[in-house]
């Protein structure tokens, strides 16, 4: 998913490196206080990616705009 959100560049580079690493961070360091690195990681990943995915509204469009006042 992250990598993909990349190549059509709906996410920096460094989206699919920080999901690579909280894989190998909760593979590797998966007991004890530095488990809480994984989570941690994939929050920094995934948090740009769920902003990317509801972009702010664009404004309305004034339809009367090219109507003359009568």
């Amino acid at each position: 998913m992250t990598v993909a959100a990349a190549v059509t560049r709906r996410a920096r580079w460094w989206t699919p490196a920080l999901t690579a690493a909280a894989v190998a961070a909760f593979l590797i360091l998966g007991v004890g206080p530095l488990s809480l690195l994984s989570p941690a990681l994939f929050l920094a990943a995934l948090a740009p990616l769920a902003r990317a995915a509801h972009p702010t509204p664009a404004p309305p469009v004034d339809t009367n705009a090219g109507i003359a006042a009568a």
